[in-house]
């Protein structure tokens, strides 16, 4: 039986050897319904459907403070 130790040793041993290509998108104002792979069937994002089809679609998920939207006061 592997310790603690022994098994995050060994994942990270793993993990140096076959490393995954992670690409996150974050759309500015871009809404989850203005996209094809999300219902909207006049939407034109044949990449980004593509992207969501080949990988995770996330679509529980919110911005409580969108950073974009901000106004620097001074």
């Amino acid at each position: 039986m592997l310790t603690r130790r022994e098994w995050l040793l060994s994942a990270a041993a793993a993990s140096l050897q076959k490393r995954p290509n992670i690409v996150v998108l974050l759309g500015d104002q871009l809404r989850a319904q203005a996209v094809g792979c999300l219902g909207d069937e006049q939407a034109r994002t044949q990449h980004i459907d593509r992207l969501a089809s080949e990988g995770v679609t996330l679509t529980n998920t919110f911005a409580n403070t969108p950073a974009c939207c901000l106004a620097v006061l001074s």
